[in-house]
């Protein structure tokens, strides 16, 4: 993040060592310092433990559940991206 330009981060909730949760606070952080706005898409296998209103509430852009509908995954990217992707 702090070394490449990013479209879009797809956020796993549930990371190995520091959670999405933290990671999406510390990425907006760092945004209101350097300016600009990477959208995050969390996704979790845990959909009852983080609920959208809670990654959304924390800077998240968007929200999905695995196991998640590929027309769906590629529809919420494509609300962030410049260039849709149109490989579905």
């Amino acid at each position: 993040f702090e070394k490449k330009k990013f479209d879009l981060i797809i956020m796993d909730i549930q990371l190995f060592g520091i959670d999405g949760i933290k990671t999406t606070k510390l990425i907006r952080l760092k945004e209101k310092k350097t300016g600009g706005r990477i959208p995050i898409i969390g996704i979790t296998a845990y959909g009852d433990e983080y609920g959208k209103d809670e990654c959304l509430k924390i800077g998240m852009d968007d929200y999905l559940t695995k196991p998640f509908d590929r027309d769906n995954f590629y529809e919420i990217i494509n609300k962030f991206l410049k260039q849709p992707v149109l490989n579905y």
